[in-house]
């Protein structure tokens, strides 16, 4: 399924790895209510080589982009057989990991049943 908004030409030109760091937000208002605006990324992308499904590494692209966190380090957490909260709590100590998690599963799921495509 994909999202279509401003980002997607980014996101076709970038890829959604390198999208999942950008910080587009400039307050922590923006941040909560920020999502990923890029396409969903197939189970075969390299973004999501590793990944038990489409939905850990969706979740995983929201998580590193509300905690302005490396995608690639937090994947290379995940997809070793860390859990998406305890990864969190590694690499961002000071923020409630399981909160966190809740809230990117939360929004790959929105993502994974959107109706805008």
């Amino acid at each position: 399924m994909r999202r279509f908004g401003t980002v997607i030409m980014a996101a076709a030109t970038l890829g959604v790895a390198a999208l999942a760091n950008a910080q587009t937000s400039t307050g922590p208002e923006a941040t909560a209510n920020m999502r990923v605006a890029t396409p969903v990324p197939s189970a075969r992308s390299a973004t999501c080589m590793g990944f038990d499904n489409v939905s850990d590494c969706v979740a995983s692209i929201h998580a590193a982009q509300n905690l302005g966190i490396p995608f690639d380090t937090l994947k290379e957490k995940v997809t070793s057989g860390r859990r998406l909260s305890s990864a969190i709590h590694d690499l961002k100590p000071g923020v409630d990991a399981a909160a966190e998690a809740r809230r990117a599963e939360e929004q790959a799921k929105a993502d994974m049943t959107s109706p805008h495509g």
